[in-house]
């Protein structure tokens, strides 16, 4: 197992009923607005925006993603990974759904946590209708996004004991690993603090159940980091050492530093371009996958 750092970057369906399709290419069909979740005992229910390959078969095997946007906990749209939907559909074939959390405003934690949990379940539970691949599911998240993603690799078999939520695969862009560290620094202590519930000075143990970086204990699926050097919000230290604390597990894991990026630089070109590519390959790689046709 290894850090693999890179610090150079010069970057017609019938099965699926009540549902709307639109065409967001030649050969993708987006699908919005999908129950992950009903509301039940949650407060709302959960949705997700689905991208698939157009042409699609229900026994294909196809990987999946489940993409989770940034935002502080408290804001963000699922739109922001569309780009990155869209192009794995016509690259890799493969299936996206952009998760609609609930936010800190909604609910406090577990309540996001619980919601990327369902959101992992509904492609596994549902993957003979779309023709998923169930050993080869990635999540993908931004910022805030990240730092769910990270915990739900490091708590993915919770809320059920027969379907699986962890995921097979991670990526994760400039996110929030150490938690008290950036409570130390001051940074996004607010946000935080609207995520738990509660000030840390109250209880302080609560929010280290919320940092990935104390709580990761035993080996992974394979991850990549990518973090911009210039990150202010959240430095690439985050990175950097839960890069470290991941490799140390035995997880396979890759880290890339975007020298003097800001926090968010991947959702411009053409660094957007620049860090798809780079998915595209770590996904090439650990799934094993060839370009779709």
């Amino acid at each position: 197992m290894r850090i693999n750092r890179v610090t150079k970057i010069s970057s017609e369906v019938e099965n699926i009923e009540a549902a709307v399709f639109f065409q967001a290419g030649a050969s993708v069909l987006f699908c919005p607005r999908q129950v992950v979740r009903e509301k039940g005992d949650f407060g709302r229910a959960v949705y997700g925006d689905l991208f698939l390959p157009k042409m699609y078969q229900e026994k294909s095997k196809k990987p999946a993603i489940v993409f989770l946007h940034g935002g502080s906990w408290r804001f963000g749209s699922p739109s922001q990974f569309y780009f990155q939907s869209k192009a794995l559909a016509e690259q890799l074939g493969i299936i996206s759904l952009n998760l609609d959390y609930r936010l800190s405003e909604e609910a406090c934690f577990p309540a996001p946590l619980h919601d990327v949990h369902s959101a992992v379940r509904w492609l596994r539970t549902n993957q003979e209708r779309f023709g998923i691949d169930p050993e080869k599911i990635a999540i993908c998240g931004g910022s805030s996004g990240a730092h769910l993603a990270a915990l739900t690799m490091l708590s993915g078999t919770a809320m059920s004991d027969t379907i699986s939520a962890r995921p097979n695969a991670a990526i994760f862009l400039n996110g929030e690993y150490n938690i008290l560290k950036l409570i130390e620094e001051d940074r996004l202590t607010d946000a935080i603090e609207a995520l738990v519930g509660e000030r840390y000075e109250v209880s302080p143990e609560k929010f280290k159940e919320i940092s990935p970086f104390h709580k990761a204990a035993s080996r992974t699926p394979p991850t990549l980091l990518l973090h911009g050097g210039g990150d202010e919000c959240s430095p690439c230290s985050q990175s950097i050492e839960y890069a470290e604390v991941l490799s140390e597990l035995g997880t396979y894991t890759e880290l890339e530093i975007y020298s003097g990026k800001p926090h968010g630089w991947f959702n411009k070109e053409p660094d957007r371009s620049i860090t798809l590519n780079r998915i595209v390959d770590f996904l090439k790689r650990v799934f094993e996958l060839e370009d779709h046709n």
